[in-house]
């Protein structure tokens, strides 16, 4: 995850790939949960204000990470 900070759970679990496009952005891929399961994602966010999606997008896949 390119935006990972330090310490974040989904570092090495989640194997992702990022898009934009004109009011939107995107991420695809799939996650490692520390339960073992293995869970397949695809986010998008379609708005004039896309670009504050990002940080909901990284909250969400580093929940899933953890708690999935």
């Amino acid at each position: 995850m390119a935006r990972c900070h330090i310490g974040c759970k989904a570092i090495g679990h989640a194997y992702l790939k990022t898009g934009t496009l004109n009011d939107t952005r995107a991420l695809a891929g799939h996650v490692l949960a520390a339960s073992g399961k293995m869970y397949a994602v695809a986010v998008m966010v379609n708005s004039a204000a896309a670009e504050r999606g990002r940080a909901a997008m990284d909250v969400f896949i580093e929940w899933l990470a953890t708690n999935g």
